[in-house]
């Protein structure tokens, strides 16, 4: 939705019309409230003056609402980081995808160069 234009907009537009509902809307803040009570408690186990990694415990969170929101469960610190190790390679590796794509050189270029082998790829 945040890409596109004219009618695929409206469409996406229209399928995510429902979500935001004042009575789903209500929900999900309780959901953030709900994760954002268990994040303080998970905090308080920690001894005084630790140094907490702000932007790993607000990815946290935020992975942990839409957990509750999509799944309707909490996210444990375990499959929190599983999955957010996840969504970092793939973050890596979208960029390096989206960059061949946006800079896609003929295959001729490649037997040009003598990388033949990537070519017949």
């Amino acid at each position: 939705i945040f890409t596109t234009n004219g009618e695929v907009w409206k469409k996406q537009r229209e399928l995510l019309r429902p979500s935001f509902e004042m009575t789903r809307i209500s929900k999900v803040f309780n959901l953030m409230s709900e994760a954002v009570s268990d994040m303080m408690k998970r905090f308080e186990k920690y001894p005084n003056a630790s140094i907490i990694e702000v932007d790993e415990a607000m990815t946290f969170i935020t992975a942990d609402v839409i957990f509750r929101t999509i799944m309707s469960s909490k996210l444990d610190e375990e499959q929190g980081k599983k999955i957010l190790d996840a969504f970092v390679t793939f973050q890596e590796q979208s960029v390096h995808t989206a960059m061949r794509r946006m800079f896609r050189f003929p295959k001729w270029l490649s037997y040009v160069l003598g990388d033949r082998k990537r070519a017949k790829a």
